[in-house]
């Protein structure tokens, strides 16, 4: 498996086991070399797919041998948005498209960025919210699931789409846990609507979802990275063929489940040494350990 260096600019590679292989790359813009900032990687068939901040992709053999740059098109290409599918198509659900009209959430393309089709137009209230991109599963059958956002005094939202560019179905998720204050006499959420960590489906039918949302009243004048900084994170596993929710629990910061595998309960981050540069791989397992009152950790090996 493949990950990146915090900073950007190298490509680590690892055993299955988790020990670390062998490392590639260096800062710049020849061949083989990587820019700063986080790199996002996908394995798609034979080939490392690796978008860097100056949206390109550098295109690896798995045995980390340097093979070209590529134009992304009209692909965002951003963990967590971006999927390859194995019939050589890529479903974006932040789209380069989304800064300039017509907007959709969704698009459908070639691996070159080429559009094959693109659906679910962006609505006002999203653009005023800034509620930019869609977090996505990845597609089983044809179908996929997608974070829409926050509704006033409602919740979160979760949506079904097929791939061919219908909306399946919605899922309104009630909870408790928006705080709300009082501005000019209207109550409003804080924050205006959740920070979705990921929207993942491990086994047909279930979805787990991470939402940051508020510890505390938020200061209003506080944007940017400093209000993500203030927030906790909210997990949950959501039964959707019998619409119960199997477990609902806080997170704290440093056991966050930064990546899941495609299909699995399983995931992985890394942790980087702020000193020595090290860097470590760590897996962990999603375990439902008391669904009677919707207990869930995370155990690490």
């Amino acid at each position: 498996m493949y990950t990146d260096a915090v900073g950007g600019g190298r490509i680590l590679r690892w055993t299955p086991s988790g020990q670390f292989d062998t490392a590639v790359g260096r800062m710049g813009d020849g061949p083989g070399e990587l820019s700063g900032g986080a790199l996002h990687l996908y394995v798609a068939g034979d080939t490392l797919y690796v978008r860097e901040n100056n949206r390109r992709w550098s295109l690896f053999s798995l045995d980390l041998k340097f093979i070209a740059h590529r134009p992304m098109g009209g692909l965002g290409g951003v963990l967590g948005f971006t999927h390859f599918l194995d019939d050589g198509r890529v479903l974006d659900g932040w789209p380069a498209t989304l800064g300039r009209g017509p907007r959709n959430n969704f698009l459908l393309a070639t691996r070159e960025g080429e559009a094959l089709r693109s659906f679910s137009k962006v609505d006002p209230d999203q653009t005023r919210s800034g509620e930019i991109g869609r977090r996505l599963t990845a597609p089983r059958d044809g179908r996929f699931w997608a974070a829409a956002g926050a509704r006033p005094s409602v919740g979160y939202e979760l949506e079904q789409w097929s791939v061919t560019g219908e909306r399946v179905r919605v899922v309104t998720r009630r909870v408790p846990w928006f705080l709300e204050s009082r501005s000019e006499g209207r109550s409003t959420q804080l924050p205006p609507l959740p920070y979705f960590g990921f929207v993942h489906e491990p086994t047909a039918g279930i979805l787990v979802t991470m939402v940051a949302t508020a510890e505390a009243p938020l200061d209003p004048t506080v944007t940017g990275p400093e209000l993500l900084n203030s927030l906790g994170f909210h997990l949950e596993v959501l039964d959707l063929g019998r619409s119960e929710v199997l477990a609902s629990t806080r997170i704290a910061a440093g056991e966050l489940p930064v990546h899941l595998f495609e299909d699995s309960w399983e995931g992985y981050r890394t942790r980087e040494d702020s000193v020595t540069g090290r860097v470590d791989l760590e897996f962990f397992e999603l375990r439902l350990t008391a669904v009677s009152n919707g207990s869930c950790r995370l155990p690490t090996r």
